[in-house]
């Protein structure tokens, strides 16, 4: 319980503020969305990978669970490497 409260606490409210302050062209609300990227990136690689153990262990996860976090987790990474190419 202790990570959903982090994720709805601290993680979704920066997400949300990190938005509407790109969207001001405010320059704190790239580096605010910078941040949430990586996190978002390295917790969607996580969710992909216990996924894929989860398969190999045998528990039975479903065709959504798999193809919405992989498409996040693809979408995430573009967005990372987007990122990374515009840094000046």
């Amino acid at each position: 319980m202790v990570i959903q409260a982090m994720d709805m606490g601290i993680i979704f409210p920066v997400a949300v503020l990190s938005g509407i302050l790109i969207i001001r062209n405010d320059s704190f609300g790239y580096l605010l969305t910078s941040v949430i990227i990586i996190k978002g990136t390295t917790m969607l690689l996580a969710l992909v990978m216990m996924i894929v153990f989860m398969t190999i262990s045998g528990v039975p996860v479903t065709i959504i669970e798999i193809a919405g976090f992989s498409s996040l987790a693809v979408f995430y990474i573009i967005n990372f490497f987007l990122m990374l190419k515009n840094v000046k």
